[in-house]
């Protein structure tokens, strides 16, 4: 049976895949007290969030409830889980789905000296400039989450300058007490080819080491498959996410 939680519940959960990564990380940030941040198990070991128009899924057994209840919830418009349950909701909503692979930090990570911490509008400046924006949404609604993350110490992000320009970055978009997932890896067209992404990537991961966490990465692409492959990162999940507007 499937059941709202509380925080007594969600602080039991660990970070057993990149979906539970996600979610340990929106309480961790967040808890588990707000409106627009729902959590639930059922009886199976799966486990549910749902923040805004989100939905993260862990699964652990059979899903089929919690795929209906997502499939019926008119608030829900992507889910982010494994690949095998993306396949299963990609079937039952007859819309596409996609995957990569979940990768784990080399333990000889090393901070790179060209790589600094970055302030937030800088990142932001990036990401627009290296993914286009349609690849994020507005500043104030990416800058509201991230801001609060960064305030309780749930999202830290470096990056490499250019005579004062801000050319590359990557940053935590999950982060809890035993794990972080990075992210938002991102390089301004005019500084590729320079290693750039690579430093500070490795950089994030040593940082991450030093405080005792477990540092993963989901790529997008197969070209960043084999960039993150190439310094050391090693291939230990797949990741599936489904739209249901596609």
């Amino acid at each position: 049976m499937m059941r709202q939680v509380g925080a007594q519940e969600v602080a039991q959960w660990t970070p057993d895949s990149e979906a539970a990564l996600r979610q340990c990380g929106q309480f961790a940030a967040y808890g588990a007290e707000q409106s627009f941040l729902r959590f639930y198990e059922d009886d199976q070991g799966n486990r549910l969030s749902v923040f805004e128009n989100a939905a993260t899924l862990y699964a652990n057994g059979d899903t089929e409830e919690m795929c209906l209840f997502l499939t019926m919830d008119p608030t829900v418009y992507t889910v982010r889980t494994d690949a095998v349950t993306a396949a299963t909701l990609s079937e039952m909503w007859g819309v596409p789905f996609k995957t990569e692979a979940v990768m784990q930090a080399p333990a000889d990570a090393a901070v790179h000296e060209t790589v600094h911490e970055m302030p937030l509008r800088d990142v932001y400046g990036v990401i627009i400039d290296g993914f286009g924006r349609e690849a994020i949404p507005p500043f104030d609604a990416w800058y509201a989450d991230v801001h609060h993350r960064y305030r309780h110490g749930r999202c830290r992000a470096v990056g490499v300058y250019e005579d004062g320009i801000a050319v590359a970055c990557a940053m935590t978009v999950a982060d809890c007490d035993t794990a972080a997932l990075i992210g938002a890896v991102a390089t301004r067209p005019q500084a590729r080819g320079k290693g750039y992404a690579s430093a500070c990537v490795l950089t994030l991961a040593a940082i991450l080491h030093a405080e005792n966490k477990r540092a993963l990465l989901s790529p997008k692409n197969e070209y960043a498959h084999r960039l993150y492959d190439r310094i050391g990162f090693t291939v230990i999940g797949e990741w599936g996410s489904v739209d249901k507007t596609e």
